[in-house]
Order: C-alpha cells, then structure tokens, then sequence
C-alpha cells in the first residue's frame, strides 16, 4: 500500500543489487470450488507480517468446504534481498507496466489468477507503518499512516457476490478489535475511495480485482510491532473473511502470538535441495563446505521442496545463503558438479550389526556404526566410489562410528549429522589398453608438465595469486574476467597453440548477489590440479596464521573466513598436544602486493573443503578410484545418503 517515501530508504533500494525475478507459485487448499478467496503475502519483500502469515496457514490451517489459493510471496527476489521492490514498487505495476519491466511477467501471472473465474474475492496482506487513524492524535497514529487498519477502495463492488466491501470489513474489524493485545493496536476502516481520490492506489493490486469485478480486501500490521504479533493480525483477519464468506476452517494450535512465535520457530521443519536427503531447516552448522550444487544452475533454478514455502537461495560472492523469509539459516559453499541422471540400486550396508538396504537420499539412524563399501562397480565403464565427509584420515568407509569423523565437518551443530557422497566415475571413451592414459577423443598432452592439462582431471584450480580469463588462447586476447589462487576451474578443453598450452575453463562467481558465468582460456602454467582434499577453507570470521604450532608463536598473516588455503600436514602443538594444527600455504594480493603465506592454523578453525577434515592428516586416495581419475573418467555427483547419529540408550 502507500508509504511515505524517505530519501533513505530510496537511497538503499538504489543501491540494492539486482537479482533475476523469480516467479512466485499459487497453492489451492480446496474442498469444492464455490466460495474461493485468494489470500497474497509478500509483494513487498521487506513485509515478513504477510509472507509468514501465508505460510504458517499453508501448515496449520485445513478448509472444510471451498477453496483458499495462497501466493505465499508474490515478491521472492525482494523477499530474499529484504527490500521492499528491487525493481521498484510491484505494487504500482497494475494499471500500466513498461514493456521492459523485468517484472512485467510476474504482474502478467497474478492478474491472470486473479481474473480466474472460480476468485471470488481477494485478501492483500501487508506491513505498514505506525497505526492508521482517521484523525490526527501522534506523529506514530495519524491518517499519513498505514499500520493495523483495513483498507478498502470503495464502500460496495456492484454485482459481486461479496460486493459489500464496507460492510465485511467492517465485520473483519470488529473481529480483531475484540482480540487485541493492547489498546494503541485498535483496528480501523480506511476507505480510499481510490476511484475519486487516490491516484496512487488506482495502479495497486487490490484496485486491479476491483476493475475486474473481484472484491479486494487489504491487511495492514503495525511495523512496530515484532514479526509474531503482525502474523497474528494478519491471521485474525483471515479468520474473519473466511467466516464472513462461509468458508470453514480448522486451525491446529490456538491462535496467540506465542503460538505463532512457535510456529515460525518450528525446529521440525525440514527441506531438500534438488534430490538430496531430507536436512533440518533449523540448527544447520555454517557454512556448508564443498556441497553439491548442479553445475550451470542459477540460484532460483535450484529446487527447493519443504512445507516451508518461504525458502529461497540468495547467491552472494559465489556462495549461496538459505534465506527462510527474510532470516538466514545457514550459508552454504557450493561444489559445483554435474548431477548423474541414472539411478543406482540402494546399496548394501550393516548398521550396528543390522544388514539392510540403503537408498541414495534416505537419512538413516546410527546408535554405534556402520559399515558402508568404499567403492561399487556397476558395470565395464562405470563405478561408484563413496566420501564420507568428515572421515578422519580419510579412512575407510567399511567401519565408521561417530569417532571416527571430525564434528566441524557435520551438516548440523549438535554434531549427529554427516553426509555420504556417491560419486560415479565413467568412461570418457574406448581405452586402447589398460595403461593407456587418453582416450581416442582425448587430446594428448604433455604429462611431464606440472600444471594442469589432463582432461582426466575435469577441474583444476588456480596456482597464482591472480590470473586472467581470456577470451582467446592467447595473451593478446582480451580479458574476459579474473580469478584467485585456489579457485575452481571447470575443464572443458586442452589447447596448443603457437603461445603455449591453455585451458579452456568454465567458472562461476557471483559478482555482488548476481551469478555469472565465464567461460574462456586460462594458461595451463597459471594452474595446478585439483586435488581438493588437501585444500580447507577458514570458517571463522578471522584467523591467525602462525610462524609456530602455538598459540604464543609469532602471527605471520590473518586470513578472513571463506579464505581457501592448502593442507600440506598435521601436527600436535607445541603447548597442548590436544590442539591439533595444519601447515598450511596460500597466496593472495596481485602484482606488488602478491604474497606467499607459510605458517600454522589451529585445526579447529578450517572447514573441510572435500571430504577429509583438515584438523587430519592429509587423505591418501584410494587406489581403485585413483586408478579409474588418470584412466580418462568423468565424475559425476550421484546422490547423497545422511548418517544420523543418535543416542537409542533409553530404548
């Protein structure tokens, strides 16, 4: 609805960063098709009032009779940048929208619901400011503002079945005004009669239903008040047009701001990523390192199912944060690989001496171990090898107990949770004998160098402080981005030209929140292979690097969380034999200011960026998937199993 428009909130929306929209989804509780209201939450994406009142209905509430189609966030893109509009206000698109809005799509889909026959009235749920009144009493409770009142834009609809808009909105204020928490809440009517007098509100939404011969309803909760109490407005709002409407409903907790506080909190929400195993929504550890993300998938092309409909992924300097409406849940660090698009059999495990089956995305319970195989072969040209993320040493996977991984490498804090990855390892063409390294497709290349360029090796990573992406493989090309020490470069080709051997790379990074992909050459010489299991990144907001295995040695360098270096060993300290530390070595700054660091970590401070820990030592590969990388195989991410340990004592 309208707002008075400050400078600084203009100035910080100027600023916002764009992301692509996303589309928003509509969901139909439905019993019959007559009486049917529409209830949209979140055109705004700095309202959380709305959208978590959308979405808590979506769980809590069942329809006896009719039908309630939700638009839990009409807004996603803002909702997960907690902006009001990062394309400008959506709600000013209805009347007239530029051809080239980047929203004219999104606006283009909800005026076609709502214009759907079976709508037979609209709610708006909205968060506006202080406490509308229809005379002046304060500076916060004044006609300028639009917190707690219901807004109609004109007294009667002709013709519509629920046309009384005075009247049932009347009858919707009387509801909340004999629930309220405190005096200064009280609800009113305000009536902008917009047709004659505002022509603001002629290019809103609700003024749009109205033209199309649909009753329009608007919501407002007081910005003063916390999330939990505008929720619960907003609920007692839909309690009372549904009742108005003849719409039975069952709600299955008592309506409180307590209660709503509960559900928003709900610790037993669950969500997955593409089709990974179910995770918890709350009490993930952050970030996520190394996690399987689909290589070429933007952020919004990630899917996303829980009963949680207010879920999105906020890309962000090449991470990706879990945003559950305008909260963070956890930042996770993505390994971008191919997805396998076969199935795999469930494989054959013994859990605490139990033989069962396993099926790739399951979450299985452990109260003392489990045995799973470190490799499967499926058939002449494909194996599956497993990586147990957070196995000490990189040990064997035929005997793992809650021991024996590192609990800075499990999915949640409490640390019960830790991920299997199966990875498929296929042929890349007909080998011509068994120790022939390249296949009939593959360009040969020189395996004397000590850079990358084995297409067996479909990634590789960068060895210089700073090195360019170029639009050719040459030097006189131009430059088509720039990348640092130790970042990840996915191989598409071997190149040699008359200016050496190059790599023509794929990389994505996220400048600010918006993803973009490069792809061009990079000199083999400015890369190394990727052999991720020696490398960690920091998982603090700042850490020490050590001249000595101590915390009273000399510090020789700080690095930043999410600072990528390499593992080269292990060791005790030398004041406590408890505290485990790694050498480590990484470069950073460009030309003058370009320096190699060498020193000591505490262990404890690094998240794995593969599948060994860092406070270990460095894993050593296991033969057979060794033998099938440098016989020219592709790999792809084949599914992930959650091992879940849990305490069965009281059984």
């Amino acid at each position: 609805m309208r707002f008075i428009w400050l400078w600084a909130c203009l100035a910080g929306l100027l600023g916002a960063v764009s992301l692509h929209p996303i589309d928003f989804e509509v969901i139909k509780k439905e019993v019959s098709k007559s009486p049917t209201l529409l209830i949209i939450g979140g055109i705004q994406g700095d309202e959380p009032g709305g959208f978590n009142a959308t979405n808590i209905f979506l769980n809590h509430y069942t329809i006896k009779n009719g039908s309630v189609w939700i638009v839990p966030v009409l807004n996603p893109h803002s909702m997960l940048l907690n902006h009001r509009g990062i394309y400008d206000d959506m709600n000013r698109k209805f009347a007239t929208i530029d051809p080239n809005d980047p929203e004219k799509p999104l606006i283009e889909h909800i005026k076609s619901v709502i214009k759907e026959n079976q709508v037979e009235a609209v709610l708006h749920l909205h968060d506006g400011s202080g406490y509308y009144r229809p005379n002046f009493e304060s500076v916060l409770a004044n006609p300028n503002r639009w917190g707690n009142c219901t807004v109609i834009d004109q007294a009667t609809l002709e013709g519509a079945k629920y046309g009384a808009l005075e009247s049932i909105a009347n009858a919707m204020i009387a509801h909340i005004n004999a629930h309220l928490l405190a005096p200064i809440h009280r609800y009113h009517l305000h009536n902008t009669q917009t047709a004659e007098k505002d022509k603001e509100m002629q290019k809103a939404l609700t003024f749009y239903a109205i033209n199309q011969g649909k009753p329009g309803y608007a919501n407002e909760a007081s910005k003063e008040l916390n999330v939990a109490q505008r929720v619960y407005y907003h609920l007692l709002a839909i309690d009372a047009l549904l009742t108005q409407m003849g719409i039975e409903f069952e709600r299955d907790f008592t309506l409180s701001p307590q209660n709503v506080q509960k559900a928003i909190k709900d610790h037993s929400q669950t969500f997955r990523l593409e089709n990974l195993p179910e995770m918890p929504l709350f009490g993930l550890r952050t970030p996520l390192a190394n996690f399987p993300i689909p290589k070429g998938k933007r952020a919004s092309e990630i899917t996303i199912t829980s009963s949680n409909k207010i879920l999105g992924l906020l890309p962000r300097d090449g991470s990706l944060t879990l945003k559950y409406g305008n909260n963070v849940m956890t930042k996770i660090l993505p390994k971008r690989i191919d997805f396998y698009q076969g199935s795999l059999a469930p494989l054959e495990a013994t859990i605490d001496k139990q033989t069962r089956k396993i099926a790739l995305g399951e979450r299985v319970q452990i109260a003392r171990e489990i045995s799973l195989p470190n490799t499967i072969v499926l058939d002449d040209n494909r194996q599956a090898r497993l990586q147990v993320v957070g196995l000490i040493g990189g040990g064997d996977s035929s005997h793992i107990t809650k021991a024996s991984l590192n609990p800075s490498a499990s999915l949640d804090v409490a640390g019960k949770l830790y991920r299997t990855e199966v990875y498929i390892q296929e042929k890349l063409g007909t080998e011509e004998s068994p120790n022939t390294l390249e296949s009939s497709n593959t360009p040969k290349v020189d395996s004397s160098s000590t850079s990358a360029g084995d297409l067996a090796s479909s990634s590789v990573r960068v060895s210089v402080s700073l090195a360019n992406i170029r639009t050719g493989a040459g030097v006189d090309s131009s430059i088509a981005g720039m990348v640092r020490w130790g970042k990840e470069l996915e191989v598409l080709e071997n190149i040699e030209s008359p200016h050496g051997k190059w790599l023509k790379v794929r990389y994505i990074y996220t400048n600010g929140t918006q993803e973009r992909e490069i792809v061009g050459y990079i000199l083999a010489s400015l890369t190394k292979p990727n052999d991720s299991s020696k490398l960690a990144q920091v998982r603090v907001n700042l850490a020490h690097i050590r001249a000595e295995p101590s915390t009273s040695a000399t510090i020789v360098a700080k690095a930043p969380r999410g600072r990528i270096m390499e593992v080269r060993t292990t060791k005790a300290g030398l004041d406590s034999a408890h505290n485990q530390w790694a050498q480590i070595h990484y470069v950073y700054g460009a030309n003058s200011t370009k320096r190699d660091v060498n020193g000591y970590i505490l262990a404890s401070l690094l998240a794995p960026l593969d599948s060994s820990a860092p406070s270990t030592s460095t894993k050593q590969p296991r033969p057979s998937a060794q033998k099938l990388k440098t016989q020219g195989y592709k790999e792809y991410f084949g599914g992930m199993i959650l091992l879940e340990f849990v305490d069965k004592s009281g059984q």
